[in-house]
């Protein structure tokens, strides 16, 4: 029996010792296999050319300024187009965001301790907190902004009829002019449809000068004719750009036939082709102008106002007049008036 139990504590003790062995060289195998992992990461880093060190070095000083990429994107933006039988009609006409946020990828232990040791003049603190610092990409620089770069005019039935409505679907940092002016900006018509057409409407872009309410905008427009399911459509086009206030005068032209003779003041059958320019006002009033209009004043002195209202000026109206005369080909005397000056009033 003593020796029965001998023998089975042998076996036992053979057993554990043999555990314990494969448990080690187990062990020693995972360990030898992160060591040759990292000897291979710290090879590779250490191999490296002296230009990707200084390029740490760069990032640890200016870590927003290396590898941030520019960021422009859509985002949504809901807008009520009108109502229709199954309820309110809702489009993601989308807008253009000039920034968005990110987070650097943080870097693991094995990749940490393999740049700390290539770059072992850096302070392991600095280098740890700058390696997890969240960063924001840059917007777009100085000279351009996020802009749309593809849009698309959708059609929608309403109650009140065809609704049409410029959606963006995608946006991109694009350079300013250095001088306003009109630059090419394409829109789809009736996509998905045979009747598809791009059309550049065009945008006005560029400085004007600082210091004053000057923006570039649009100074003369056109239209172009587009084919479309119920014949050609007219669609409206920037054709020239200039500096002007928010209120502000645009061309608009029109042609006619003068069947005046310029010698005798007598109609005559080869009429003359005149463009008149009789503008246009476009644009919006800051409604924190006012204006005082005299309701009472002194019965002696016309001079004095005893009463006045105040109204706000908000309407972008013509200022200033120009009287053109022709004749129409029966000789009689027409005239054309055309606006010289827009303001708020």
């Amino acid at each position: 029996m003593f020796r029965l139990r001998e023998l089975f504590s042998v076996i036992f003790l053979w057993f554990s010792f043999s555990a314990t062995i494969g448990f080690s060289v187990s062990k020693l195998r995972r360990l030898d296999n992160n060591k040759a992992m990292e000897d291979t990461i710290l090879t590779e880093i250490s191999e490296s050319s002296t230009s990707e060190r200084i390029r740490l070095d760069s990032w640890l000083n200016h870590p927003s300024a290396i590898n941030i990429k520019s960021c422009c994107e859509r985002v949504p933006k809901k807008y009520f187009v009108g109502q229709g039988l199954d309820g309110e009609i809702l489009v993601d006409i989308g807008q253009c965001r000039q920034s968005c946020s990110t987070k650097r990828t943080k870097i693991n232990r094995k990749e940490f301790e393999a740049i700390l040791k290539a770059n072992y003049s850096v302070d392991p603190v600095e280098l740890f907190l700058a390696m997890q610092r969240d960063i924001s990409p840059k917007s777009c620089g100085d000279d351009s902004h996020c802009l749309p770069t593809r849009t698309v005019v959708e059609r929608h039935m309403t109650m009140s009829g065809m609704q049409e409505v410029a959606v963006i679907e995608d946006c991109s940092c694009l350079s300013d002019p250095e001088l306003c002016h009109r630059v090419e900006e394409r829109a789809i018509h009736f996509p998905g449809t045979p009747f598809e057409t791009s059309v550049d409407v065009g945008r006005c872009s560029g400085p004007c000068s600082s210091g004053n309410s000057l923006r570039c905008r649009s100074t003369r427009n056109k239209t172009v004719a587009i084919a479309g399911p119920n014949g050609d459509t007219c669609v409206e086009v920037i054709d020239k750009c200039g500096c002007a206030s928010s209120c502000y005068r645009a061309s608009s032209m029109e042609h006619i036939y003068d069947f005046v003779s310029p010698m005798d003041d007598e109609t005559t059958d080869s009429p003359v082709i005149k463009v008149v320019d009789v503008g246009k006002c476009v644009g919006e009033c800051n409604t924190s102008h006012h204006k005082e209009h005299c309701v009472l004043r002194d019965k002696d002195d016309s001079s004095k106002c005893l009463m006045s209202l105040t109204r706000r000026e908000n309407n972008c109206v013509p200022l200033g007049f120009q009287l053109h005369h022709f004749r129409n080909k029966n000789g009689t005397a027409k005239s054309m008036l055309s606006i010289t000056d827009c303001g708020c009033q």
